[in-house]
């Protein structure tokens, strides 16, 4: 399938739940507990959708089906996926409602585990590996997966929204831990954190960036909201920040995925009953990602893009140009940028093709100089490229537009960025480089 067409994705029939992130070869992974609202229910199943940059969304379908209505895992609730030697581990929580506990009265949540060997293709159910809550925690909240390494000479670990089995009914939340050598086989471990808060922590997300770590939860009580501690040690002490939210009731079950340094948390905004605003929240919605950073005194902040402007805005941009262009990318597909730039800022700019007419670096360098913001247009895909060598060697992308960062008049160079994100590089031409690899120049003072 094509990319989806909403910021906000959601699936074609049904709504996003848990998010569970995974990054792997500069591409995001968002699974996603796919609700379908369905009466009677159907089972959920783990989907997958996958990005490069949070705004164009691949939908993958179904990673992860339902067992069936009679299977421990007739819903496939929250986990996580790790990597080791090849072999992804995705570890989730198995629920069947048909299912009880010792009780008689509720259901049994269980972890269960599945694994790929074809990179995420497939994936292969290992029943022989599930287990429950050990003595003490109540068989009914072991939910959550989050399986971690603080580093590569420790042990697995496995964090796990419980509650104990005693204690003040709306205080028994604990982060329950085990832990492995070999991803298959746990044992328990001291509780990673038991504040005798609130009901329940779910999805627990535990992560380090520079000299701090933070623990990530879902608060299950009548706030439903998802906080963070921060810590010096992933064994703690938790302190908590004077602003310890993520964001707000309707955006829940947020976890974190990094890539290049930067830190995104991808949760879900609920929906609400008759899909009006004075509707109840109900559970599912659309996928929701904000990008973090981190203030000097390690707390966070839940912003924008760290990059001044935010890199994130050239593709959402091009994305609202091409829903502007019917809805459609190949509609803008070797588009020239100087059609884009004059919808959005009305001045028309000035073109020049350098295979014809030539451009020089004191041309260049003056627009530049003078506050002008300066593209170059690559030739169409399957234009002959024969004398393109920068397209040849792949330094250049044909049929794309790059935008200039700067340009030296005395050493006759250009240096212009891809769009695509921080993680591309500089790239640097000189003068007859650009007159023998760019189809367009296109100039535009922003300011007037």
């Amino acid at each position: 399938m094509g990319p989806a067409a909403s910021v906000f994705f959601q699936p074609s029939e049904g709504w996003v739940g848990d998010v569970i992130p995974f990054e792997r070869d500069g591409e995001f992974w968002l699974f996603y507990l796919h609700e379908d609202r369905d009466d009677p229910m159907s089972g959920t199943p783990w989907s997958l959708v996958a990005t490069r940059d949070f705004v164009r969304f691949r939908d993958r379908g179904v990673a992860l089906p339902s067992g069936g209505p009679d299977a421990a895992d007739f819903n496939a609730y929250t986990g996580s996926v790790v990597e080791d030697g090849g072999r992804l581990h995705m570890f989730y929580t198995g629920h069947n409602p048909r299912r009880l506990g010792p009780d008689g009265v509720t259901p049994l949540q269980l972890v269960m585990r599945a694994s790929s060997d074809d990179g995420g293709a497939t994936w292969k159910k290992h029943p022989e590996s599930t287990f429950g809550a050990p003595e003490g925690l109540e068989p009914g909240d072991w939910r959550d997966p989050f399986v971690f390494r603080a580093s590569e000479d420790e042990p697995w670990r496995m964090l796990l929204a419980a509650r104990h089995a005693e204690g003040p009914e709306r205080r028994r939340g604990l982060v329950a831990q085990m832990v492995s050598d070999d991803l298959i086989d746990w044992r328990p471990a001291e509780h990673f954190w038991d504040p005798r808060r609130y009901v329940t922590h779910e999805c627990p997300d535990v992560f380090q960036w520079g000299d701090w770590w933070y623990l990530v939860y879902s608060e299950f009580s009548e706030s439903f909201v998802t906080r963070y501690r921060m810590s010096r040690s992933p064994d703690g002490p938790w302190l908590v920040p004077d602003r310890d939210t993520i964001d707000g009731r309707a955006f829940y079950a947020s976890k974190s995925v990094e890539r290049d340094g930067r830190r995104f948390f991808c949760g879900w905004i609920a929906s609400k009953e008759g899909a009006a605003d004075d509707g109840a929240y109900q559970w599912a919605g659309t996928l929701s990602v904000l990008e973090c950073s981190q203030n000097p005194d390690g707390t966070l902040a839940f912003a924008g893009s760290q990059e001044d402007p935010p890199v994130i805005w050239p593709a959402v941009i091009e994305k609202a140009y091409a829903q502007m262009e019917g809805n459609d990318y190949g509609n803008i597909e070797n588009w020239h940028p100087g059609g884009a730039m004059n919808t959005f800022s009305g001045d028309a700019g000035l073109d020049y093709v350098p295979d014809f007419t030539g451009t020089d670096i004191d041309t260049l360098a003056d627009d530049f100089e003078s506050g002008e913001a300066i593209t170059f247009s690559t030739p169409p895909n399957g234009d002959d490229n024969e004398k393109k060598e920068l397209i040849q060697d792949n330094t250049l992308v044909s049929g794309h537009v790059y935008f200039v960062t700067s340009v030296d008049r005395e050493n006759g160079t250009v240096t212009v960025r891809n769009p695509w994100g921080p993680h591309t590089d500089d790239i640097v031409m000189t003068i007859d480089e650009v007159n023998d690899n760019i189809a367009a120049v296109h100039s535009m003072d922003l300011d007037e």
